[in-house]
């Protein structure tokens, strides 16, 4: 601690340290004005916007109120440097007394735990503003007062917001957090309750073995040269334990989220099949798990929690096939997916699929049953809604999906007839939408923080607002931060929704943080493989300098679509950057075939240029000012064009007229013209015009 002022905040005293990290250091410290110690974590960034994220966090946290967490006392900021004080939880650490005691808990104290775990994992992930811990592990468990808490927020891994992203890139991973921590958190790729879920599973198979298990990247280093995985199975270490408890803890340990249990209480639901959630600080339940612990027995004690081994075979035998769940529109509800739940379901029931469905990226099948519920409720907002957006989100912008934007538009017109006087959140996220995709974009802003008003954790609103933020304020980073978090909070709450990881990555993307646009764009692919994500993707690798990647992103895009122009005219690009002109020729003539775009005719009227084919070149360059007449880097090319071709006056004509068409902070195209236009003047006896263009030419190279 040399060099840290003796009083923090004029209020706290630093007594040791008690923790270091890639993140920042915790304190014990003694609180001086309500005299008692506390725990001081201090954050070693100090870039903006990791401190806004920090302060987020602080915030949130602060409005945490549960038996097993901590509480925060206070945040400030002293000498650059943030603090976050919370509780001090004093006593040993569950991995400190299994490598003390050198064997597992008992059964019936590891159940305890994981009950209370999946208790907080719940309440944690069902906030309005989800909570991600990402770091459970058996050091970060401690058992005080007859509870277990859940430690460690924020010093080494954040919520579900930006800190998140970057924490996961910059964090110093030892060998044991590493055991712990999910195959996506550890690659840097985002990550969503069922990262919590596998660290769980990864504590609680320690707890009842007392050894961790392989690092997942260890396992998918095995398993993709196709050696057998060398996690040992459960319920192979102990047949004693019921069937249900050790295939959950293993189907938790999936190295895919989606294979293992997504949310804590289906994860409960699957280890106590006969269990309904139990109360929070239920009493007498934390002196029993002290109890428990320091008896330190696996051997007895199991009780009715036992099954025979035979039993448990049958079990394992069935349990995937019978688990197969959705989650739906609550965070801690998990609802079937088979199709004959009902003989006759209810507008309620046929609603909540249909979200369902489309939040899973199952877009074909959310707009079966919108269209469902239309053909008994044709006025239903909500179902035009759901069959509008489905089909919105599985255009790409080819010429070919004209007519499918059409009834996009149509069940948009009609929304906005249907809902006159919204009331619910429903209601106004049902407008909003309908008028995000009329383009009146300051309404259906409007619209989404009124739903949010009356239902924080929507998230169709979600989507909503930060779509219509980022349409509003598309070069504003503040307004594109707001968007981000919104986008992070909805694939928090959806893992599986594509758009919303494509619209993060997008997002990402105009902020330049392109290594997490990157993984986002990676996700929403997995999720959807749709052309326009592999395009949009090659976008972030080729301003990382991966021209290969990008190449293959452009390739599988064309594997999804052959038709899809934006792939092509990427292929073109990266051709005519390796100066394999006649390439990207072939390349825009095939893109042009399908539709003739500005970005195509361009490409390929600055290929022309390189293989000396001007004429051809004028061309283009025409059909691209027939297009868009403002395009002045093209009237730019077809000055120069005409220049070569000694049509001087033609040159600065149009010289003169990109000049007054171009902004002035594009300084390397105003000096392209001057130069060149200075030459053109002499040409057709202009010397003065000619001298003045070198002069400001001068002045720009300067």
């Amino acid at each position: 601690m040399s060099g840290k002022p003796k009083l923090l905040h004029k209020r706290y005293e630093l007594v040791r340290e008690l923790g270091a990290g890639g993140m920042g250091c915790v304190y014990e410290g003694f609180d001086h004005q309500l005299k008692l110690h506390v725990a001081i974590k201090e954050n070693l960034f100090d870039q903006h916007h990791r401190q806004a994220a920090f302060r987020r966090e602080a915030q949130i946290l602060a409005a945490l109120r549960h038996p097993s967490l901590p509480r925060v006392i206070d945040c400030f900021q002293e000498r650059g440097r943030q603090y976050l004080v919370m509780d001090l939880i004093e006593g040993d650490d569950l991995a400190t007394i299994i490598k003390r005691e050198k064997r597992p808990l008992a059964v019936p104290a590891v159940l305890e735990i994981a009950l209370q775990l999946l208790d907080v994992l719940e309440y944690l992930h069902s906030q309005p503003i989800p909570v991600q811990h990402r770091d459970i592990k058996p050091s970060n468990l401690k058992e005080a007062s007859g509870r277990i808490f859940l430690l460690d927020f924020g010093l080494a891994f954040g919520l579900a917001s930006e800190m998140s992203t970057l924490i996961a890139r910059d964090f110093d991973w030892d060998a044991h957090s590493s055991n712990y921590s999910s195959p996506e958190q550890m690659k840097g790729e985002p990550t969503s309750f069922a990262s919590d879920i596998f660290s769980l599973a990864a504590t609680l198979y320690t707890l009842l073995t007392a050894k961790a298990p392989p690092r997942a990247s260890d396992r998918l280093k095995e398993i993709t040269t196709l050696q057998p995985d060398p996690l040992k199975d459960l319920w192979l270490q102990m047949p004693e334990l019921d069937g249900d408890l050790s295939e959950t803890i293993m189907l938790g340990l999936s190295l895919e989220p989606h294979l293992r249990p997504q949310t804590a209480a289906q994860m409960r639901r699957q280890m106590f099949p006969g269990l309904y959630k139990p109360a929070r600080a239920q009493p007498g339940l934390g002196s029993r798990i002290a109890a428990i612990v320091l008896t330190m027995i696996c051997s007895c004690g199991i009780g009715l929690l036992i099954s025979p081994g035979r039993a448990a075979i049958c079990r394992r035998s069935q349990t995937v096939s019978l688990r197969r769940v959705l989650l739906c529109t609550s965070s801690q509800e998990v609802v079937s997916i088979n199709p004959n739940i009902a003989a006759d379901p209810t507008l309620p029931e046929l609603r909540l699929r249909a979200e369902g469905f489309l939040h899973e990226s199952k877009y074909p099948e959310a707009r079966e049953t919108a269209q469902e519920i239309l053909a008994k409720w044709p006025d239903d907002p909500f179902a035009r809604f759901i069959d509008g957006d489905a089909n919105s989100d599985l255009l790409d912008g080819t010429p070919e999906q004209q007519d499918e934007m059409k009834k996009v538009k149509e069940q948009a017109d009609r929304i906005l007839a249907l809902v006159v006087n919204p009331i619910s959140a429903e209601d106004y996220t049902e407008r909003g939408w309908a008028n995000l995709i009329q383009r009146n974009v300051t309404e259906a802003l409007s619209d989404a923080n009124a739903a949010l008003v009356l239902n924080p954790s929507s998230v169709a609103a979600l989507m909503l607002r930060a779509n219509a933020t980022v349409m509003t304020s598309p070069s504003n980073r503040q307004r594109l931060d707001d968007a981000l978090v919104d986008y992070q909070r909805v694939t928090t709450l959806r893992p599986n929704y594509a758009v919303a990881w494509a619209n993060q990555a997008a997002t990402q993307q105009s902020l330049g943080r392109h290594k997490a646009a990157v993984m986002s764009f990676k996700t929403a692919i997995r999720l959807l493989p749709k052309p326009d994500f592999y395009v949009a993707q090659a976008v972030s690798l080729r301003a990382l300098g991966d021209n290969a990647a990008a190449e293959e992103a452009y390739r599988q895009a064309l594997v999804a679509n052959r038709r899809f122009s934006p792939a092509i005219d990427g292929l073109a690009e990266l051709a005519a950057n390796r100066g394999e002109w006649n390439t990207a020729i072939d390349y825009y003539k095939r893109s042009i075939d399908i539709l003739p775009t500005e970005r195509a005719l361009y490409g390929r009227g600055e290929a022309y240029i390189q293989t000396h084919q001007i004429p051809t070149a004028i061309e283009d360059f025409t059909h691209v000012l027939n297009l868009n007449e403002k395009n002045y880097q093209a009237r730019g090319l077809r000055a120069y064009c005409n220049a070569a071709l000694e049509a001087w006056r033609f040159a600065v004509d149009d010289y003169s007229r990109a000049l007054s068409d171009a902004p002035m902070s594009d300084r390397r195209f105003r000096h392209f013209v001057y130069e060149n236009r200075a030459i053109a003047f002499r040409r057709v006896d202009a010397e003065s015009s000619a001298r003045d263009d070198e002069r400001k030419a001068k002045q720009l190279a300067d």
